[in-house]
């Protein structure tokens, strides 16, 4: 899908080039500083690459603030005119400010601006983009492509703060932060196989999710799923479980291949008491196959606060298979901006 929304967006790009007057170039200008306030002291930037808004006062191509948590629109100046734009969310990566494609346009659709996320990396509590590329694209005009960096900056003042922490950054590909105590007998499963039907999991499988009862009510999702190997003679299975009004849950189960033997896996939680009943459904689950990581999120609509789980699929006495809690991050105070899940503040950590 990424790939389908890029080439459609470089069509756009080639269309434009075609049919503009080639003495027509896009009078790009940058922002004023001192002009672009926010009332929650938290701003999403993107800068020109030679410049810093630490010390420039003009070095701003795109700019967007936020108000109670919730983004306004994101400002660009072309030639005398500033121009609000909408970001477009084409669901495809959620909607971060590190997604590798974000798109934006005018209302009157006469101006479309796409950003592509080249490098991003952490400071503190801010996300910082170290290297992406902007496009703008304007009907009788000719595209112009430039080079820029950015950071969406919560610590207060905003802006300085993160330009300065962009440039102190240790530079990270885009994408999940990985915990830094993954376990060295972690481990990897194979590519995923995605099924839309409960009539694709193997009975003996289906009915372990089944004896859960009314706390994985399966029949009353859409049965989507997925199996991934673990070894020639064993597969993970991740059953869909319950479905919510903005929520969803799965249930994992080990099997040997070719056999009826299965076994759900349990959640830890170092939070229960001794001797409760152990939990087996993950909420939100995401599984990163190559690191064998299972990420439960429970966020709230704003994405401002809430919780987030990593578990590592490891290796368990009998040659079997067992989860084991690596991190939980969980933000209580809804206040303020979205931020992501790997931000919220550490509240357990596994030891090796």
């Amino acid at each position: 899908m990424a790939r389908i929304l890029f080439a459609l967006i470089w069509l756009i790009v080639l269309a434009a080039a075609a049919h503009a007057d080639e003495t027509t170039e896009l009078d790009i200008r940058l922002l004023a500083k001192d002009s672009l306030k926010t009332s929650d002291g938290c701003s999403f930037g993107v800068w020109q690459s030679n410049r810093d808004p630490a010390k420039d006062k003009y070095a701003y191509v795109l700019y967007r603030g936020f108000h109670d948590a919730h983004p306004l629109p994101a400002l660009v100046k072309i030639g005398k005119k500033v121009i609000e734009l909408e970001k477009v969310d084409p669901g495809l990566e959620g909607s971060t400010v590190t997604d590798k494609l974000q798109l934006f346009h005018s209302s009157d659709r006469e101006l479309t601006v796409l950003l592509e996320v080249l490098k991003s990396s952490f400071a503190r509590y801010d996300t910082i983009i170290d290297k992406a590329r902007l496009t703008f694209i304007q009907r009788g005009k000719l595209p112009f492509v430039m080079t820029v960096k950015g950071a969406m900056s919560c610590t207060g003042s905003g802006n300085d703060a993160a330009a300065s922490d962009a440039a102190d950054a240790e530079p990270a590909s885009s994408g999940p932060v990985l915990p830094a105590n993954l376990d060295p007998n972690g481990i990897k499963l194979g590519k995923g196989r995605d099924f839309s039907s409960l009539k694709k999991i193997p009975a003996h499988i289906a009915r372990l999710a089944a004896d859960l009862g009314e706390s994985c009510d399966v029949a009353s999702t859409p049965g989507a799923g997925a199996s991934y190997p673990i070894s020639d003679a064993m597969t993970l299975w991740q059953l869909p479980c319950a479905l919510y009004a903005s929520n969803a849950s799965s249930v994992f189960a080990t099997a040997l291949n070719g056999t009826p033997h299965a076994i759900l896996l349990e959640v830890p939680d170092p939070k229960a008491e001794s001797g409760g009943e152990p939990g087996y459904d993950i909420l939100n689950a995401v599984v990163t196959p190559g690191k064998g990581l299972i990420t439960s999120t429970n966020i709230n609509a704003a994405g401002n606060c809430g919780s987030v789980d990593i578990f590592q699929l490891v290796e368990a006495d009998g040659e079997s298979v067992e989860l084991k809690l690596l991190e939980t991050r969980h933000k209580e105070d809804c206040k303020g901006p979205a931020m992501e899940p790997h931000q919220f503040p550490l509240t357990y950590r596994a030891k090796n």
